[in-house]
């Protein structure tokens, strides 16, 4: 058990969960959903003979691991797309209502699926995209994108709670994708937070744990309890700098940005700004970004090419 990742399944794993599944299919249909496939992830081999992990967890172990394990589905009375998806046992509550701000993803509600094998709670959710499936193509595009993950958080904070997972695989969009309010062109332009199930309140005891498996800060390195607001604004910095400032060209020239995100990504926590900041300073970057918002974001890697073309 120690010599794997607890958050890989062994090749006899997924098979137990995929039986559960599909032993769980009829009372899917019951409750309104086609059950399409499952999406559990596969084991992490590395490619040498004998590299996958063969453990042979138990149902109740693998629930309790923190796996990620969903199945793809369509709302039977439309053909929506929807997400089926393993709630941690321990989840905290979503955050329902129509606030604007919210980011938290939209939730169809929650049910016990229980079958032979074992009983999980579920999670049913619009199916949702990796928040960069498209290409960015505009400095807009990026500036929105910013400010809406800024606003969740904010949003959450302002309910004293912190994300705690706020890593490139947990920011996502959904269909429809929306038509852009300024050049008119279709992109996923809402995005949503994803396993908020991580998240803690103001008053719970603070942890060194990195939550949503993003253990880069500085603090984790220490050991020590540290504040889980703090961090969020770290690893949303740490997002931006690494998916956008120094993959595309250009963004490191809007110096009041790379500024903001060097605040945001400080070694020593409480030289961090709070979310309110944050938000406060990126809103006339967005008002005023210097450059022409429609102008077309480039990839760095444009200058290597050319300097090695032949």
């Amino acid at each position: 058990m120690s010599s794997i990742d607890e958050h890989q399944l062994s090749p006899p794993e997924i098979r137990l969960v995929k039986r559960w599944w599909e032993n769980g299919y009829q009372k899917i249909k019951d409750k309104g959903y086609r059950f399409d496939k499952c999406l559990t992830p596969a084991s992490a081999s590395t490619g040498k003979q004998g590299s996958a992990p063969q453990s042979r967890r138990s149902f109740n172990e693998i629930t309790k691991s923190g796996i990620i394990v969903s199945a793809l589905a369509h709302r039977e009375q439309d053909g929506f797309p929807i997400l089926l998806t393993w709630l941690p046992p321990d989840s905290s509550p979503k955050y329902p209502g129509s606030d604007p701000r919210n980011h938290c993803t939209p939730s169809f509600g929650v049910f016990v699926l229980e079958n032979n094998l074992g009983s999980h709670k579920i999670a049913v959710t619009p199916f949702l995209h990796p928040f960069d499936k498209f290409r960015f193509k505009t400095y807009l595009d990026f500036l929105d994108f910013f400010a809406e993950i800024c606003e969740g958080i904010q949003f959450m904070h302002g309910r004293k709670m912190a994300y705690r997972a706020c890593t490139a695989t947990n920011i996502v969009w959904t269909d429809p994708p929306l038509v852009h309010p300024v050049d008119g062109t279709q992109h996923p332009h809402r995005y949503y937070l994803f396993d908020t199930g991580f998240s803690c309140p103001e008053d719970s005891e603070m942890t060194n744990h990195p939550g949503g498996r993003n253990g880069s800060a500085h603090e984790h390195d220490l050991g020590d309890p540290c504040n889980p607001f703090q961090t969020d604004i770290y690893c949303t910095g740490i997002l931006v700098r690494e998916k956008f400032i120094n993959k595309f060209h250009g963004l490191k020239d809007m110096h009041n940005l790379v500024k903001l995100v060097d605040e945001m990504t400080h070694v020593n926590p409480p030289d961090r700004p709070c979310i309110e900041r944050v938000v406060n300073k990126l809103h006339p970057i967005k008002q005023n970004p210097g450059v022409d918002p429609l102008r077309p974001l480039e990839e760095s890697s444009w200058s290597w090419r050319w300097l090695f073309r032949a």
